[in-house]
């Protein structure tokens, strides 16, 4: 300080710092410590990405299969039933034992024809009289 100078009062002000040697390598050592843990995280975020979309994808299958019942009205499951033939009129029904409900209709086959000649042979062979 000349003599045309004074000192006024002191205070703080944010000035440019220069690190010195060993600040700067604790600040690479504390900025490798980030960059991994940023990594982790990022994989993890990955991981938890990936088990959110499954989790969203099993959802919309449930709720596609749930809205296609409640459109519908039904859906197929197994039940006990049986066939009864009309033999005159060439036709065949699929009846459901627990209910009765006829499920099906359809034309008498040549296999079911010759399934029933077989039983016929069957049951003269043993004395029963056929159905």
């Amino acid at each position: 300080m000349g003599k045309d100078s004074s000192k006024g009062k002191t205070f703080k002000e944010s000035v440019k710092y220069y690190f010195v040697d060993s600040e700067l390598i604790g600040l690479s050592k504390e900025l490798a410590s980030h960059n991994k843990n940023m990594a982790e995280l990022q994989n993890e975020k990955a991981h938890v990405g990936a088990q959110f979309k499954e989790r969203a994808t099993k959802l919309e299958a449930d709720i596609s299969m749930a809205s296609r019942k409640v459109s519908d009205g039904y859906e197929f499951r197994m039940a006990d039933c049986f066939w009864e033939f009309y033999w005159k009129k060439g036709k065949k029904n699929l009846i459901r034992l627990d209910t009765g409900d006829i499920v099906l209709e359809r034309d008498i086959t040549a296999d079911d024809r010759q399934m029933r000649l077989e039983e016929d042979i069957n049951d003269s062979e043993t004395g029963e009289q056929p159905a």
